[in-house]
């Protein structure tokens, strides 16, 4: 067995025939091999995309669904790997967080409402995730719905949720959007209200700009003062 491995691992990380044949690469995937092999192995099928994904389907029915599996669906970007995910998502518990983070390449075909059902998610790991798929969506939404969804993430007690929401929404540059950023450069902790300011100055508008020397306006004498002095000094004046 060990030689075995030793040999399909060899094979792997040279640029041999069999290497780049998906037919071998699924001949040799089997659940007795590591997890890092098998993680490896389909990596590479799912980079085949096209002649990958015929036997990535051929692997999961005969080895039903597993996290590495789910992955080369996901890098194989194949329509049909796109439905079988979804059709996982709500009836596979043990892996719904390797479904989602497979589907990130497809957030701007997924619908508002599948994004608003992830979003309601308490675990931060599926926030993550569902904010990830939303980052590809984003564009295709107007104002409101974007800030409808994601409303109750910026006043998530939990940072990373906050931070990666902020910088989704700095793409933008509504007034309403600018607004509820502006709102957490006063109030937020301290990496949160770095996080907005910069979001501010990024933005880079005329609303965006009056933003900035409002909440300079409001601030008394410290870091967060300083942060807005300097996105306020790099802004072409357009106002």
């Amino acid at each position: 067995m060990l030689e075995h491995k030793n040999l399909i691992w060899e094979k792997l990380t040279q640029p041999t025939k069999d290497s780049q044949d998906p037919l071998w690469l699924g001949q040799v995937y089997s659940l007795n091999l590591p997890s890092d092999l098998r993680l490896s192995i389909a990596q590479r099928l799912g980079w085949m995309g096209k002649k990958g994904w015929p036997i990535i389907k051929s692997l999961i029915n005969k080895n039903g669904v597993q996290s590495e599996l789910i992955l080369a669906a996901g890098l194989s970007h194949q329509s049909e790997a796109k439905k079988w995910l979804l059709s996982l998502v709500n009836s596979n518990q043990i892996y719904k967080l390797d479904i989602l983070k497979a589907l990130s390449c497809w957030g701007a075909d997924l619908s508002v409402s599948f994004l608003q059902k992830i979003l309601q998610e308490n675990s931060q790991d599926f926030l993550l995730a569902g904010l990830e798929l939303l980052n590809f969506k984003a564009h295709q939404l107007s104002d409101e719905i974007l800030l409808d969804l994601t409303k109750d993430l910026l006043n998530d007690f939990r940072e990373p949720i906050v931070l990666k929401t902020i910088r989704i929404l700095q793409k933008r540059d509504g007034s309403l959007i600018i607004d509820q950023i502006a709102n957490l450069a006063l109030g937020a902790s301290e990496s949160t209200a770095k996080t907005a300011l910069i979001a501010l100055g990024c933005i880079g508008n005329i609303h965006s700009v009056e933003a900035l020397r409002e909440i300079e306006r409001n601030l008394k004498a410290g870091e967060r003062k300083e942060i807005v002095k300097k996105q306020l000094a790099m802004q072409y004046r357009k106002t």
